[in-house]
């Protein structure tokens, strides 16, 4: 019962406060939101270890067979354009 009333203290509070306060608290809890992303997928890459050799073996013979310079290029590619569509639901959901 505590943890709800924590959980729903924290709701309410986040709804009433001012634009600058969300901000902070925001860039207060991304250590903590990066740290349990961090935790999830090492839990889930242990529970699939199988699984993620098999990907990094896959990966390293595309390396082998295509030349580094291609996958590399194709890598840097995909993480410029997901920051791009980060970038654009940021603005989608910004602060008023």
């Amino acid at each position: 019962m505590l943890m709800l009333i924590v959980a729903v203290a924290g709701i309410a509070a986040w709804i009433f406060v001012s634009p600058v306060l969300k901000i902070v608290t925001l860039i207060a809890m991304l250590p903590s939101v990066f740290t349990l992303a961090v935790t999830m997928i090492t839990g889930l890459a242990i529970a699939a270890r199988n699984c993620l050799h098999k990907l990094v073996s896959a990966v390293l013979l595309r390396f082998a067979e295509n030349g580094f310079l291609k996958i590399t290029i194709a890598f840097c590619s995909l993480v410029v354009a997901i920051i791009a569509v980060v970038t654009e639901l940021v603005h989608l959901f910004r602060f008023k």
